[in-house]
């Protein structure tokens, strides 16, 4: 269903609660998917593009509850998301309550969906960005060029 046409229905609605769950199509996320899906959200919201074209690391966090909120209506429910107007359909949406509504309808699975995107952010942050990582990927930076240039020296003193 349109998001339009669910927020008319839903404001008609009497009972919204009961509303909503007639639209949860599924109640279980398989934890596999869980994951995938909350890897994708953190790098979306973890990474932009500079004007160079390189990666650039800046946390946006409204941009990874907004995916958290759309992987979640996607996915649970049968509310269709246009993916070109992302950010207006949200705002349909939480304008008319609709996103606590679904949250609730849902329950338990989207509080594990939700720790998993937090401990994902957490890893991203431990393995790429914390002191003791840093060095590591330079360390092993450095020990690559260096094992290259002492193949070069080695090489080019066999050939004398």
């Amino acid at each position: 269903m349109k998001v339009k046409n669910f927020v008319e229905q839903f404001e008609k609605s009497t009972d919204k609660q009961r509303f909503v769950s007639k639209h949860i199509k599924e109640t279980y996320m398989p934890y596999a998917l869980k994951m995938s899906n909350a890897a994708r959200i953190v790098r979306s919201s973890t990474y932009s593009k500079s004007d160079d074209g390189n990666d650039i690391y800046k946390i946006s966090s409204p941009t990874r509850y907004l995916l958290f909120v759309v992987t979640v209506i996607q996915y649970y429910t049968d509310i269709e998301i246009n993916t070109e107007e992302v950010t207006d359909e949200f705002d349909i949406l939480n304008e008319a309550g609709v996103v606590e509504y679904i949250l609730a309808a849902v329950g338990k699975d989207v509080d594990e969906f939700q720790t998993i995107v937090n401990m994902t952010l957490d890893d991203e942050i431990s393995n790429t960005r914390d002191l003791t990582s840093f060095f590591e990927m330079k360390l092993a930076s450095f020990e690559a060029v260096l094992g290259e240039v002492i193949a070069s020296m080695a090489e080019q003193h066999t050939e004398q």
